[in-house]
């Protein structure tokens, strides 16, 4: 098997777990056996996820949000403010922005925490704990992605409300 099919395997094969709500200490001796076999695979990728998440973390998403800040929505709430037009829609949109995009952070801090608490969890010894670890991580995750979506949804609000002012104006 390819390198690359050998990882989506891995990669199905903890998505298979979780989708059957199987917990750590209920996963089989097969599924012990599985992780202890396959360890070195597993942990090398999810320390490929590990960077990928990092860079995006460290990288992209910070530039790309604090430009919408700084760039875009406080300058425009600003103005507005200055020109006694304010918009409350679109300072409560601020304000969410600025909220999420917090929690976002905090969310990541704590993701990248309970990946490297993975990581350091030895699979071939200890395979109950390293999938229970990784449910935490997967949850941990989650938030992370529930953060970006609801930011994104924020953005297109953003975009709404400042077309209808233009077209109001």
């Amino acid at each position: 098997m390819p390198k690359i099919k050998k990882s989506y395997f891995f990669i199905a094969l903890f998505a298979t777990l979780a989708l059957f709500g199987i917990n750590a200490s209920a996963i089989s001796e097969a599924q012990q056996k599985t992780i202890i076999k396959n360890c070195k695979r597993i942990r090398e990728t999810i320390k490929g996820v590990q960077r990928a998440d990092t860079s995006s973390r460290t990288n992209y998403l910070p530039s790309v949000y604090d430009e919408m800040l700084s760039s875009f929505i406080i300058p425009m709430n600003s103005r507005l403010l200055k020109n006694d037009q304010s918009n409350k829609l679109l300072i409560e949109n601020q304000e969410n922005f600025v909220k999420t995009y917090s929690e976002f952070k905090a969310d990541f801090v704590t993701y990248s925490r309970s990946m490297e608490e993975l990581l350091s969890i030895n699979c071939e010894t200890n395979p109950s704990e390293f999938y229970a670890q990784l449910e935490i991580m997967r949850t941990d995750r989650d938030y992370v992605n529930l953060d970006v979506q609801k930011m994104s949804r924020l953005i297109e609000k953003q975009k709404t409300y400042v077309t209808s002012l233009k077209e109001n104006l």
